[in-house]
């Protein structure tokens, strides 16, 4: 049947020269779809580094001046930093905190950040790799926990208990930049800055701060309790984030819970609590835009899709009833319905083996240019090779549809209505 398939082909040369061209451009086409949705769907899906599922960002704020209530911090008898501590550990022993954290610069799903830039120290060899900028996050341990940062092994607490005065975290990518012949945790780090020697602590999984977001070379540094009880002033006070990690036995009904029986005592001093919110509903309204402008290419793309699929639906469609009277004369004289079904498909999906190669080539050339997304995902021959594969596939099942409803009228026809045709 292949030699009976090529000499078919052949003979009508003139018109397969279309639908081949045809084929070759939609293709190239469907696989620049394909890959532009595989790259933006495996960064969405990607582990983001962090766990944000039952946290929550406490909103404290001081009273000023023209509140009836106010009264000057040194009437107190005790340092801002040092009331905000006290809250701190009444909010540790509610019932059902896990941990509760004090970062600067540092939430997920926020457009507050810092960057710093850091570099390697060794004696040895007296060479100093930089990293770069990365994003620096300033921190207590329990931020750690609270949104469970870990090692690439799924370790949090070996990173909370490593996070001292003299020691950074850092994630997989600074890992790679400062140290490429690895074990990084130990090794004399320090600030391109600052020749203060420091030591890694840890090593941190990577992390992305959002859902549409690449990953990003961070580090935590300590910012320790008794410099926040001694140094805190207002401005800094405003800046930093309350964060608190709950069991998740005490469900969705932990925040309000929470606002009604702790509003009194989070109430201290100059200090009291605005809010409570939950990560959940933080992270919605940070992706909304992102969600919405995800939204539309999607529907742009389902369009093109769907162009595509009825152009070369059409194409063999029309191909196939042309060929009425051809397949009709081939009943008439003893082909089965097997026999011709498989004579029809096979013409289609050698004409689509005869266009792959080219499309290939040009695809892989678009892709080594880096016409395509780099920036989510390097261009890779495996990357290439899987968005290839899910092309010829889909060029597959649309030839297939296009071929297999129309034939199904001239398999069944009778052989005198065949000669008809003929």
């Amino acid at each position: 049947m292949f030699q009976q398939i090529i000499k078919i082909i052949w003979s009508q040369r003139k018109a397969n020269a279309w639908i081949w061209a045809e084929m070759v451009l939609v293709s190239v086409c469907l696989w620049y779809i394909t890959d532009d949705l595989y790259t933006r769907a495996s960064l969405y899906f990607s582990p983001k580094g962090y766990d944000i599922a039952d946290v929550y960002v406490i909103d404290l704020r001081t009273l000023t001046d023209k509140n009836e209530q106010y009264r000057p911090q040194e009437d107190y008898g005790t340092t801002l930093g040092e009331d905000l501590l006290t809250l701190i550990n009444r909010m540790r022993s509610y019932p059902g905190v896990e941990a509760v954290g004090i970062s600067l610069a540092a939430l997920p799903y926020s457009y507050s950040r810092d960057y710093s830039n850091m570099v390697r120290i060794n004696y040895e060899t007296n060479d100093t790799l930089n990293a770069g900028d990365l994003r620096r996050i300033n921190a207590t341990p329990d931020y750690v926990r609270v949104f469970r940062y870990a090692t690439p092994e799924g370790n949090t607490e070996v990173l909370a208990e490593n996070l001292k005065f003299n020691t950074r975290l850092i994630t997989t990518e600074t890992a790679d930049r400062l140290f490429p012949e690895g074990n990084a945790t130990g090794k004399l780090i320090s600030y391109q800055s600052d020749s203060t020697e420091m030591r890694v602590g840890g090593v941190m999984a990577p992390v992305r701060f959002g859902d549409f977001d690449t990953y990003s070379p961070t580090y935590i540094r300590l910012l320790p309790e008794n410099v926040i009880a001694s140094d805190l002033d207002l401005f800094a006070f405003g800046r930093l984030d309350i964060t608190l990690r709950a069991n998740p036995s005490t469900g969705k009904a932990f925040a309000a819970n929470f606002r009604k029986e702790m509003r009194d005592q989070l109430r201290y001093h100059n200090i009291y609590l605005l809010n409570i919110r939950s990560y959940d509903d933080i992270r919605a309204r940070y992706i909304r835009s992102d969600l919405n402008e995800t939204k539309m290419y999607l529907a742009a793309v389902f369009f093109l899709l769907v162009n595509i699929f009825f152009g070369v639906v059409g194409t063999f469609w029309f191909r196939t009833q042309h060929r009425m009277g051809e397949m009709g004369l081939r009943i008439a004289l003893g082909s089965t319905t097997g026999n011709l079904r498989g004579l029809l498909i096979g013409e289609g999906l050698l004409i689509l083996l005869f266009a792959a190669l080219p499309a290939a080539c040009i695809a892989f050339n678009i892709g080594f240019v880096e016409i395509v997304n780099v920036e989510i995902m390097p261009f890779t021959l495996a990357r290439f090779l899987f968005c290839q594969s899910i092309t010829f596939v889909l060029m597959v099942l649309m030839i297939t549809v296009g071929i297999w409803f129309p034939s199904r009228k001239v398999i069944h026809l009778q052989p005198a209505e065949a000669l008809h045709y003929e």
